[in-house]
């Protein structure tokens, strides 16, 4: 799997932004040339301006899953270009922030910017559940036949949001959404996994075991 070296994090905790920040600074340190560590710290850079007062279901700074993603393909994946890890910092800021395509060609290139692109899932107004996960479906066949970088990064995305529901209040409306996230785990995240990478496959796996038995049932998904 990837670069080990020196670096280690244990995804199984959600520790402060810094010290995932440190983390991820570390990683690229061992595994990227100078001039690729400044691409990715700019990319960082970006990713944490445009999602400052984004918060994840768990309560924590969004940018610590842009990051997360990061250090899971780095973790996964053989050698990803830093483009890859680019694409990973910020898969989620056209859909959820004001930078624009334009702005991340003229900034990291084409390259970068197609990953980006080719992950994003442009939201229509506002979405029944039912809608969300009939549009998630239509954005997984195109990701499914994309390029593997592509898949790569939206697989370690997919596998930092499954691993990251078990820091959600149980009090919380997001502990409520987890059946139906549950059941497009099952029939997104893990069919694109096992065409990408294995080992992000068999951590899937493991983990949608572990939320079945906790009791959390995918067939009630639309309570969310």
């Amino acid at each position: 799997m990837g670069h080990r070296d020196d670096w280690s994090f244990d995804f199984q905790k959600n520790p402060p932004l810094e010290f995932v920040k440190d983390t991820f600074q570390r990683a690229v340190a061992e595994a990227y040339t100078q001039r690729e560590r400044e691409v990715l710290a700019a990319a960082l850079s970006l990713g944490e301006r445009a999602h400052d007062g984004q918060f994840r279901a768990d309560g924590s700074p969004y940018i610590i899953h842009p990051i997360r993603t990061g250090l899971l393909a780095i973790r996964l994946a053989n050698a990803p270009t830093a483009e890859l890890i680019v694409g990973c910092l910020l898969h989620d800021i056209l859909e959820d922030t004001w930078v624009t395509e334009n702005e991340i060609e003229r900034t990291f290139g084409r390259t970068a910017s197609g990953y980006v692109v080719g992950v994003t899932r442009y939201r229509v107004g506002l979405e029944s559940p039912e809608l969300r996960f009939q549009r998630k479906h239509d954005k997984w066949k195109e990701i499914m036949s994309s390029s593997w970088e592509i898949r790569m990064i939206k697989t370690s995305d997919f596998c930092d949001n499954v691993i990251s529901w078990k820091f959600i209040d149980p009090r919380s409306n997001g502990y409520r959404k987890i059946p139906r996230w549950l059941k497009e785990a099952q029939e997104i995240y893990l069919p694109l996994a096992k065409e990408t990478n294995k080992e992000a496959a068999r951590l899937l796996e493991d983990e949608i075991s572990a939320y079945l038995g906790r009791g959390f049932d995918p067939d009630e998904w639309t309570v969310a």
